[in-house]
């Protein structure tokens, strides 16, 4: 059995985090089709993660049942970015939506040290927009997140990687 969760199945346990909801609350939620919510909600009982009572379904999170341990670990997360990449670059050539850049480039050390600002900048901002939330906690639409991704390495390191994975 897969220990690790789906994108899917990320989406609804985000959106219970923030609260209990009944399935059309899900729907409105996720954006995902009741009819598709009640399959992937039946797994998610059977592996223990949620709670369904008087027609509301909440996350079962006891420290005993481990899941939420083993889905956050850096394997499972890794499985997470993977398939987020493979949906980006999916949506990008397939339906021509969203907006996904990347660059191969040579960069003089001192081109780096301003890539290097500008992505410690980025995280900052990141960060900033994470601890204002934070302070004024607001139940925004789970399927209206931005998904952003960001980062440089090295084209030989990449491919180092990538042979790894083969």
């Amino acid at each position: 059995m897969r220990k690790s969760a789906t994108l899917i199945e990320r989406i609804i346990l985000e959106s219970l985090a923030k609260k209990d909801r009944d399935l059309k609350e899900l729907g409105e939620d996720t954006g995902l089709a009741e009819s598709f919510l009640k399959v992937i909600l039946q797994q998610m009982l059977h592996k223990g993660w949620l709670l369904y009572s008087r027609g509301s379904y909440s996350l079962l999170i006891e420290e005993e049942l481990g899941w939420v341990d083993s889905i956050n670990d850096k394997k499972a997360l890794a499985l997470e970015i993977k398939e987020l990449m493979t949906s980006m670059v999916e949506m990008y050539f397939k339906e021509n939506q969203g907006l996904l850049k990347v660059q191969k480039l040579n960069l003089s050390e001192e081109e780096e040290k301003t890539l290097n600002i500008h992505l410690k900048n980025l995280d900052q901002f990141f960060q900033s927009v994470r601890s204002e939330k934070s302070k004024k906690p607001k139940l925004d639409s789970t399927k209206k997140q931005r998904v952003v991704v960001w980062g440089s390495g090295l084209y030989s390191d990449v491919l180092g990687a990538n042979l790894q994975a083969i």
